[in-house]
């Protein structure tokens, strides 16, 4: 059996090691750089802090001192969102659970196709929702990648990221994104 395709997309593209402005080089290790492009519209605030959480999901799987003075470029594309405006960053509602981590997946699938950035793990993100029971005394459900038609019967959720590494040894690290 085949899982069912959601809704959900985001499409992702790593670019470096490259040269880098001399404001941005770092000596120690790469700068690295990620854009959330929306699906509409220009980047905005909501664009911007959600590149500021994906870097930081993203940084510790990567080896950047590996390559100091040189720039990893991430560009996030969203590619759903459209019908209610999740996909629009500050221009729409916001950024969704689910959307966050299907950006999250494909930074790191696009990561580990380039080849050119040492890593030290791969990270995975899922998004979770709580719907709240309904009147008929049934319990709260959680939610596995809620729909965009399911948000507005959310009660809470988010995207939870792991970090998978034979390098680390055993520890947890959570990463979460509200």
């Amino acid at each position: 059996l085949t899982p069912p395709v959601g809704a959900t997309q985001a499409l992702a593209s790593v670019s470096g090691p490259i040269e880098v402005r001399p404001a941005q080089e770092n000596p120690a290790q790469a700068t690295l750089d990620v854009q959330i492009r929306p699906i509409a519209a220009l980047p905005g605030t909501d664009a911007k802090a959600l590149a500021t959480t994906l870097k930081a999901i993203v940084s510790p799987a990567l080896l950047l001192a590996r390559n100091p003075r040189t720039l990893i470029q991430v560009v996030g594309q969203a590619l759903s969102g459209a019908e209610t405006g999740s996909g629009s960053g500050s221009a729409g509602r916001g950024w969704p659970a689910s959307l966050t981590s299907s950006l999250v997946n494909a930074t790191t699938a696009a990561l580990v196709n380039a080849g050119s950035i040492p890593m030290c793990g791969v990270v995975c993100a899922v998004a979770v929702g709580r719907v709240n029971a309904e009147e008929g005394g049934q319990e709260a459900t959680l939610v596995l990648d809620p729909e965009e038609a399911e948000l507005p019967r959310l009660a809470g959720g988010g995207c939870f990221a792991f970090m998978f590494s034979s390098l680390l040894g055993p520890q947890i690290v959570p990463i979460m994104h509200p």
